[in-house]
């Protein structure tokens, strides 16, 4: 690879992962920096970034009714294991997308659409540029949007022909743990 990944990890928060890395991103001065922990990121708090671009993330799929043409069956109500459809809405929070209503469905009332999840962003900050997102609270797809924030610094890399990432990453061994350590050259664990 044209480049190296460092990603510093932690089985639980408030070890120090995010102050380490960022003291390795003053020194480096040469590095992408990207902070994988979606959920609830920092890095930002520490390395003053000036925002550049935003963009917005559909990481779910939620169903959605026309009321034209429903007939207030029920077969989706019915079906629905997760409790989120009615005869008379449809409770996007609830909703896991799964599609199941929208294959009963006898009338064709309900279709999948994208669900707006989070947004992910590109900034520049004194010690380089920096790819970093936010999912919005209780949204679905985290590791997905880890994978957008680590596609994009590995994009960085490659135009700016800069050599190493640095990676943030979240704490725990869930989804945005795992995609914000695969296939990376190095993971630095800490621990308390």
């Amino acid at each position: 690879t044209q480049f190296q990944q460092i990603a510093v990890v932690s089985g639980k928060g408030g070890t120090g992962k995010t102050t380490l890395l960022a003291s390795w991103a003053t020194l480096a001065r040469e590095a992408v920096l990207a902070d994988c922990d979606v959920d609830a990121a920092n890095l930002h708090l520490l390395l003053r970034p000036e925002l550049q671009e935003a963009q917005d993330f559909y990481g779910a799929n939620v169903a959605v009714r026309d009321p034209a043409l429903c007939n207030r069956c029920g077969e989706c109500e019915r079906r629905c294991r997760f409790a989120a459809i009615s005869t008379t809405e449809v409770d996007a929070l609830a909703c896991e997308g799964c599609g199941l209503c929208v294959l009963v469905c006898p009338r064709d009332a309900l279709r999948l659409e994208p669900a707006l999840t989070g947004r992910y962003f590109l900034s520049q900050t004194p010690y380089g540029p920096f790819s970093h997102a936010r999912l919005y609270p209780g949204a679905e797809s985290s590791g997905r949007l880890v994978t957008v924030v680590r596609k994009q610094a590995e994009d960085l890399a490659l135009a700016r022909g800069t050599r190493l990432i640095l990676l943030d990453g979240p704490p725990g061994v869930g989804c945005t743990a795992v995609a914000s350590i695969t296939e990376v050259n190095l993971v630095i664990a800490v621990t308390e």
